[in-house]
């Protein structure tokens, strides 16, 4: 009796550490698709995080260009407006020395 009642302990025994590692892999391959899931949110988070960054970043370098395109003009219609005050005070200048070398020749 002693060794049928053993024989069973074992068989028990033997089925119990099929379940255990029958659970084992059902646990071991939830984890894996769990972490599947996850991998992928995160990178799906991160592709996300990456496109709002460049759209960002975008947005920032049209107005940085903007704001250097507004300096430009000014900057040439400051240059413009020198030039002007140049030739004018050059036609002064021009005017004045032919007037006075006229002056120059014509009195004795």
């Amino acid at each position: 009796m002693k060794q049928a009642q053993l024989e069973a302990f074992i068989d028990q025994l033997a089925a119990a550490e099929h379940d255990a590692a029958c659970q084992i892999e059902q646990a071991e391959a939830e984890s894996n698709a769990r972490l599947h899931t996850l991998r992928q949110r995160l990178e799906a988070e991160r592709q996300g995080a990456l496109k709002e960054l460049e759209a960002v970043l975008a947005a920032e370098e049209q107005q940085h260009e903007a704001v250097l395109q507004q300096q430009l003009q000014c900057m040439e219609k400051e240059t413009e407006a020198q030039i002007d005050e140049m030739r004018r005070r050059h036609e002064e200048i021009r005017d004045a020395l032919v007037r006075w070398a006229v002056k120059d020749i014509t009195q004795p």
